[in-house]
């Protein structure tokens, strides 16, 4: 019998151990992930020092997509479609090549943080003000496609053109099914990119 029960608490002590090792792989998983818009704003301020920056007509598609976002941030209201609508039309109006570059450099939610913390201490902000100073045409960047919101529309026109493909012909409201919006960035970030296209698109 006590040979018995000595077995049975090996296995025991061994299934525990099976778990408490498997229990930081999900969390090491989780901590790399960082948010569409998070990963497209941080990017955009990568792409100044690169022949990738956006250029002042996409500047002033962008400028009022971010300033949306920031509403909706700020309101109860907001639907996560509208969001993520948003967040579609800011990258329709990146070209391949920007959002490959984006994409390549693989931001972590480490590397937001880390973004955050610079624009505290103002050096996000220095750098991409020497960077649009220097006045360079982007000329390889390109523009928007076509089709994209226009940057003199008001930020109604913008919400419109989000919100109004699920209304029907016959005007009835849409469903409030939708889940509330959740924006992952904070409103010191969002501020940051929204001066950065202000100055880009007056460059």
């Amino acid at each position: 019998m006590n040979n018995k029960m000595i077995i049975v608490i090996v296995l025991i002590a061994f299934a525990l151990t099976a778990c408490g090792a498997a229990a930081p792989a999900s969390t090491s998983a989780s901590t790399k992930s960082s948010s569409d818009e998070a990963t497209l704003l941080v990017g955009i301020f990568r792409l100044e020092s690169t022949d990738q920056a956006v250029t002042a007509q996409q500047a002033s598609e962008l400028l009022p997509l971010w300033e949306v976002l920031k509403s909706m941030a700020a309101s109860d209201t907001s639907a996560q479609e509208e969001v993520d609508a948003a967040i579609r039309q800011i990258k329709e109006n990146l070209t391949p090549a920007q959002l490959q570059a984006i994409n390549a450099l693989n931001l972590t939610q480490q590397d937001i943080t880390a973004f955050e913390q610079s624009l505290s201490a103002g050096t996000a902000i220095q750098s991409t003000s020497q960077s649009t100073s220097t006045g360079k045409s982007n000329s390889g960047a390109g523009g928007p496609p076509d089709g994209g919101p226009g940057g003199g529309d008001s930020l109604g026109g913008v919400v419109m053109g989000m919100g109004q493909t699920q209304s029907s012909s016959s005007g009835t409201k849409p469903a409030q099914t939708s889940s509330r919006a959740s924006i992952k960035v904070s409103s010191s970030m969002l501020e940051a990119v929204i001066s950065l296209m202000q100055k880009r698109a007056k460059a």
